[in-house]
């Protein structure tokens, strides 16, 4: 939305920048067992925390003089951070699980984070929302800080969370305890 209607881009401007989201996710599936191996499960989660509310923010700052190879960059890194964070957010959600509870389990997770997604989608909005002010007032790349920075901000309230997991917290599937 800010591409095309904050900066004035067209669609497919728009959708070829943001393939770069998909490409840093995909670049890191191979990468995700070895960093949270190397770092464990607490050490991952609460640094991919804290890159991704950042991350998250940061496009608030595009306007059209904004180099496109930085805004492609920005969004792969995001793309790469986000996907190791639920990479690790999967895997360790289900680390400590019994066998017989494991559908449960499961439904849990999904639910929980089809919920988050929604939150952050309507806080969007709603913020949005409130920026523009009038119905009438341009959505200028301006109006687009407020929703940015909100969902950076509410995004990084897991990082506290995830530092509290226990230190063995997916030492059995990751190979080393959680730091």
């Amino acid at each position: 939305l800010l591409l095309q209607v904050g900066l004035g881009w067209g669609p497919f401007e728009a959708g070829l920048v943001t393939i770069g989201t998909g490409l840093g996710a995909m670049s890191c599936k191979p990468v995700a067992p070895w960093v949270i191996r190397r770092l464990g499960f607490r050490t991952t989660l609460v640094g991919s925390n804290l890159a991704a509310a950042v991350l998250t923010a940061l496009p608030a700052l595009f306007r059209n003089s904004t180099p496109i190879p930085l805004i492609v960059a920005t969004l792969m890194i995001s793309g790469f951070v986000r996907s190791l964070q639920f990479t690790a957010i999967n895997a360790v959600a289900y680390a400590d699980i019994p066998r017989e509870k494991m559908s449960q389990a499961s439904t849990v997770a999904v639910v929980t984070q089809q919920m988050a997604l929604s939150v952050g989608i309507s806080l969007g909005a709603l913020m949005l929302h409130l920026a523009r002010g009038s119905g009438d007032a341009p959505l200028t790349p301006d109006r687009f800080l407020l929703p940015f920075l909100a969902v950076g901000v509410v995004s990084s309230l897991a990082g506290p969370l995830f530092s509290r997991l226990p230190e063995d917290a997916g030492s059995r599937i990751g190979g080393r305890a959680a730091r």
